[in-house]
Protein backbone atom coordinates (compact mmCIF):
# COMPACT_ATOMS: atom_id res chain seq x y z
CA UNK A 1 0.00 0.00 0.00
CA UNK A 2 0.92 3.47 -0.26
CA UNK A 3 3.41 5.44 2.21
CA UNK A 4 3.57 8.69 0.24
CA UNK A 5 3.13 10.41 -2.98
CA UNK A 6 5.22 8.83 -5.75
CA UNK A 7 7.85 10.76 -7.28
CA UNK A 8 7.13 12.15 -10.86
CA UNK A 9 9.54 11.48 -13.39
CA UNK A 10 10.78 14.74 -15.12
CA UNK A 11 13.74 15.79 -16.45
CA UNK A 12 14.41 19.57 -14.66
CA UNK A 13 15.49 22.25 -17.13
CA UNK A 14 17.79 24.04 -14.38
CA UNK A 15 19.82 20.65 -12.91
CA UNK A 16 19.49 18.20 -15.17
CA UNK A 17 17.70 16.27 -12.27
CA UNK A 18 14.91 13.69 -13.38
CA UNK A 19 12.79 13.49 -10.33
CA UNK A 20 9.89 16.11 -9.13
CA UNK A 21 8.21 15.75 -5.42
CA UNK A 22 4.58 16.84 -5.28
CA UNK A 23 3.43 18.32 -1.94
CA UNK A 24 -0.59 18.40 -2.62
CA UNK A 25 -0.48 22.52 -3.71
CA UNK A 26 -2.92 23.31 -6.22
CA UNK A 27 -2.65 26.68 -8.67
CA UNK A 28 -5.88 27.42 -10.23
CA UNK A 29 -6.10 30.25 -12.94
CA UNK A 30 -9.77 31.57 -13.89
CA UNK A 31 -10.20 33.63 -16.62
CA UNK A 32 -13.53 34.93 -17.43
CA UNK A 33 -15.87 31.43 -17.38
CA UNK A 34 -12.77 29.62 -18.05
CA UNK A 35 -10.74 27.61 -15.48
CA UNK A 36 -7.08 25.77 -15.54
CA UNK A 37 -5.46 24.28 -12.99
CA UNK A 38 -2.20 22.80 -12.14
CA UNK A 39 -0.77 20.27 -9.57
CA UNK A 40 2.73 21.97 -8.44
CA UNK A 41 5.84 19.71 -7.89
CA UNK A 42 9.77 20.24 -6.81
CA UNK A 43 12.40 19.50 -8.11
CA UNK A 44 14.50 16.82 -5.97
CA UNK A 45 17.53 18.49 -7.16
CA UNK A 46 17.42 22.39 -7.09
CA UNK A 47 13.88 22.85 -5.86
CA UNK A 48 12.49 24.25 -9.23
CA UNK A 49 9.04 24.39 -9.84
CA UNK A 50 6.99 22.60 -12.19
CA UNK A 51 3.43 22.09 -13.11
CA UNK A 52 1.13 19.53 -13.97
CA UNK A 53 -2.28 20.07 -15.97
CA UNK A 54 -4.84 18.70 -14.39
CA UNK A 55 -8.03 20.84 -15.87
CA UNK A 56 -7.44 23.29 -19.45
CA UNK A 57 -9.67 25.85 -20.43
CA UNK A 58 -12.82 24.07 -18.80
CA UNK A 59 -15.82 26.19 -18.55
CA UNK A 60 -16.42 27.00 -13.89
CA UNK A 61 -19.65 25.39 -14.28
CA UNK A 62 -18.30 22.23 -15.46
CA UNK A 63 -16.20 21.28 -12.70
CA UNK A 64 -18.16 20.09 -9.36
CA UNK A 65 -18.14 22.68 -6.80
CA UNK A 66 -16.73 20.15 -3.76
CA UNK A 67 -13.72 19.33 -6.40
CA UNK A 68 -12.66 23.10 -7.00
CA UNK A 69 -13.38 23.48 -3.36
CA UNK A 70 -10.39 21.03 -3.08
CA UNK A 71 -8.76 22.40 -5.66
CA UNK A 72 -8.43 25.57 -3.49
CA UNK A 73 -7.74 24.27 -0.33
CA UNK A 74 -4.77 21.84 -1.23
CA UNK A 75 -6.10 18.65 -0.97
CA UNK A 76 -3.69 16.10 -0.69
CA UNK A 77 -6.47 12.99 -1.38
CA UNK A 78 -7.39 14.74 -4.69
CA UNK A 79 -2.99 15.13 -5.59
CA UNK A 80 -2.79 11.68 -4.88
CA UNK A 81 -5.84 10.54 -7.02
CA UNK A 82 -4.31 12.66 -9.80
CA UNK A 83 -1.26 11.65 -9.84
CA UNK A 84 -2.57 7.97 -10.14
CA UNK A 85 -4.70 8.71 -12.90
CA UNK A 86 -3.26 7.74 -16.33
CA UNK A 87 -5.13 10.49 -18.19
CA UNK A 88 -3.63 13.40 -16.19
CA UNK A 89 0.41 11.27 -16.77
CA UNK A 90 -0.35 11.01 -20.59
CA UNK A 91 -1.26 14.47 -20.96
CA UNK A 92 2.07 16.42 -19.24
CA UNK A 93 3.94 12.84 -20.68
CA UNK A 94 5.10 11.87 -17.16
CA UNK A 95 5.52 8.58 -15.41
CA UNK A 96 5.67 7.73 -11.79
CA UNK A 97 8.70 6.30 -9.41
CA UNK A 98 7.38 4.68 -6.69
CA UNK A 99 10.60 3.45 -5.22
CA UNK A 100 10.12 3.76 -1.29
CA UNK A 101 6.70 4.85 -1.19
CA UNK A 102 4.56 1.85 -0.39
CA UNK A 103 5.02 -1.15 2.11
CA UNK A 104 4.06 -4.58 2.01
CA UNK A 105 0.75 -4.80 4.53
CA UNK A 106 0.40 -8.91 5.88
CA UNK A 107 -2.69 -7.65 8.61
CA UNK A 108 0.19 -9.32 10.98
CA UNK A 109 3.97 -8.69 12.61
CA UNK A 110 5.11 -12.10 11.43
CA UNK A 111 5.82 -13.88 8.34
CA UNK A 112 2.75 -14.96 6.90
CA UNK A 113 3.95 -18.83 5.47
CA UNK A 114 7.62 -18.97 6.21
CA UNK A 115 6.75 -22.02 8.39
CA UNK A 116 4.50 -23.19 5.88
CA UNK A 117 7.07 -23.83 3.01
CA UNK A 118 9.18 -27.12 3.50
CA UNK A 119 12.48 -27.05 3.60
CA UNK A 120 12.62 -23.42 4.39
CA UNK A 121 13.47 -23.35 8.60
CA UNK A 122 10.46 -21.97 10.26
CA UNK A 123 10.51 -18.37 11.67
CA UNK A 124 10.39 -18.72 15.59
CA UNK A 125 7.25 -18.06 16.91
CA UNK A 126 5.17 -18.53 13.60
CA UNK A 127 3.23 -21.08 14.18
CA UNK A 128 1.96 -20.20 17.67
CA UNK A 129 1.45 -16.64 16.64
CA UNK A 130 0.01 -17.92 13.65
CA UNK A 131 -2.78 -20.40 15.06
CA UNK A 132 -3.35 -17.46 18.36
CA UNK A 133 -3.94 -15.03 15.54
CA UNK A 134 -6.48 -16.39 12.77
CA UNK A 135 -7.55 -14.21 10.28
CA UNK A 136 -5.44 -11.09 10.00
CA UNK A 137 -6.94 -7.96 10.46
CA UNK A 138 -7.70 -5.77 7.70
CA UNK A 139 -5.33 -2.82 6.80
CA UNK A 140 -6.04 1.02 5.90
CA UNK A 141 -4.02 2.85 3.27
CA UNK A 142 -1.56 4.91 4.11
CA UNK A 143 -2.03 7.71 1.79
CA UNK A 144 -5.30 9.90 1.62
CA UNK A 145 -7.87 8.43 -1.08
CA UNK A 146 -6.03 5.79 -1.57
CA UNK A 147 -8.55 2.24 -1.42
CA UNK A 148 -7.70 0.16 2.08
CA UNK A 149 -8.11 -3.27 2.39
CA UNK A 150 -5.31 -5.88 3.88
CA UNK A 151 -3.08 -5.45 1.10
CA UNK A 152 0.70 -4.16 -0.41
CA UNK A 153 0.80 -1.96 -2.86
CA UNK A 154 -0.22 -4.71 -3.13
CA UNK A 155 -0.22 -6.45 -0.12
CA UNK A 156 -0.50 -9.79 0.93
CA UNK A 157 -4.06 -11.11 2.39
CA UNK A 158 -4.22 -14.09 4.54
CA UNK A 159 -3.80 -17.80 2.62
CA UNK A 160 -6.97 -18.31 1.05
CA UNK A 161 -8.51 -21.90 1.74
CA UNK A 162 -7.47 -24.12 -0.92
CA UNK A 163 -9.58 -24.31 -4.06
CA UNK A 164 -11.41 -20.95 -2.86
CA UNK A 165 -11.77 -18.48 -5.54
CA UNK A 166 -10.09 -15.36 -5.19
CA UNK A 167 -12.04 -12.22 -3.64
CA UNK A 168 -12.61 -9.58 -6.10
CA UNK A 169 -9.80 -6.47 -6.00
CA UNK A 170 -9.79 -3.51 -3.99
CA UNK A 171 -10.80 -0.26 -5.02
CA UNK A 172 -9.02 0.39 -8.48
CA UNK A 173 -5.37 0.40 -6.55
CA UNK A 174 -2.43 -1.40 -5.94
CA UNK A 175 -2.73 -4.49 -4.03
CA UNK A 176 -2.58 -6.31 -0.66
CA UNK A 177 -3.28 -10.00 0.28
CA UNK A 178 -6.25 -10.55 1.64
CA UNK A 179 -7.69 -13.24 2.81
CA UNK A 180 -9.87 -15.63 5.41
CA UNK A 181 -7.70 -17.49 7.78
CA UNK A 182 -4.41 -18.75 8.18
CA UNK A 183 -3.33 -22.24 7.16
CA UNK A 184 0.10 -23.43 7.90
CA UNK A 185 1.64 -26.60 9.52
CA UNK A 186 2.85 -30.01 8.71
CA UNK A 187 -0.34 -30.70 7.09
CA UNK A 188 -1.05 -28.66 4.93
CA UNK A 189 -0.14 -29.64 1.19
CA UNK A 190 -0.92 -26.59 -0.87
CA UNK A 191 -1.59 -22.70 0.08
CA UNK A 192 -3.60 -19.89 -2.03
CA UNK A 193 -2.92 -16.43 -1.66
CA UNK A 194 -4.71 -13.45 -3.16
CA UNK A 195 -2.81 -10.03 -3.50
CA UNK A 196 -4.57 -7.04 -3.64
CA UNK A 197 -3.37 -3.67 -4.51
CA UNK A 198 -4.13 -0.68 -3.16
CA UNK A 199 -2.64 1.34 -5.68
CA UNK A 200 -1.28 0.67 -9.03
CA UNK A 201 2.37 0.19 -8.32
CA UNK A 202 4.73 -2.16 -10.53
CA UNK A 203 5.91 -4.74 -8.30
CA UNK A 204 7.75 -8.08 -9.26
CA UNK A 205 5.74 -10.66 -7.38
CA UNK A 206 8.78 -12.19 -6.44
CA UNK A 207 9.61 -9.92 -3.62
CA UNK A 208 6.21 -9.53 -2.26
CA UNK A 209 6.50 -13.64 -1.86
CA UNK A 210 9.58 -12.85 -0.62
CA UNK A 211 9.10 -10.00 1.83
CA UNK A 212 5.47 -11.72 2.78
CA UNK A 213 6.80 -14.91 3.42
CA UNK A 214 9.91 -13.79 5.47
CA UNK A 215 11.81 -15.43 2.76
CA UNK A 216 15.26 -14.49 1.06
CA UNK A 217 15.00 -13.70 -2.69
CA UNK A 218 16.58 -16.58 -3.83
CA UNK A 219 14.47 -18.99 -1.56
CA UNK A 220 11.47 -17.65 -3.85
CA UNK A 221 13.46 -17.94 -7.20
CA UNK A 222 14.16 -21.83 -6.27
CA UNK A 223 10.91 -22.05 -5.42
CA UNK A 224 9.64 -20.89 -8.75
CA UNK A 225 11.77 -23.13 -10.71
CA UNK A 226 11.04 -25.72 -8.67
CA UNK A 227 7.29 -25.29 -9.13
CA UNK A 228 6.68 -25.16 -5.97
CA UNK A 229 5.50 -21.07 -6.33
CA UNK A 230 3.18 -20.83 -9.28
CA UNK A 231 0.65 -18.64 -10.25
CA UNK A 232 -1.62 -17.55 -13.87
CA UNK A 233 0.79 -14.15 -13.83
CA UNK A 234 4.96 -14.45 -14.48
CA UNK A 235 6.04 -14.37 -11.06
CA UNK A 236 9.28 -12.91 -12.13
CA UNK A 237 8.20 -9.86 -14.29
CA UNK A 238 6.40 -6.67 -12.82
CA UNK A 239 2.44 -6.81 -12.13
CA UNK A 240 0.22 -3.41 -10.75
CA UNK A 241 -3.06 -5.97 -10.54
CA UNK A 242 -4.74 -8.15 -8.10
CA UNK A 243 -3.32 -11.58 -8.49
CA UNK A 244 -3.51 -15.18 -6.72
CA UNK A 245 -0.01 -17.30 -6.31
CA UNK A 246 0.29 -21.37 -4.87
CA UNK A 247 2.83 -22.27 -2.88
CA UNK A 248 3.09 -26.23 -3.09
CA UNK A 249 4.93 -28.67 -0.48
Amino acid sequence: MPTRLPLIVRRCHSCGAERFRAGGEFRVNANHQLLDAWLLALCTGCGQTTKLSVLERVTVRSVRPDILNRLHHNDPALAAKLLRDPIVQHRNRVALDWSAAWRLDTGRSFPLFASAVPGVPAVPGGLDAAAAGGAGAPGGSGVPGAPSSSSVPGSLGAPAAPGAPAAPGGAGAPGVPSASGILVGAGVEVIDVVVRFAARIAVRPSRLIADGCGLSRAEVDRLIAEGRAVSAVRLTGKVSENFTFTLKP
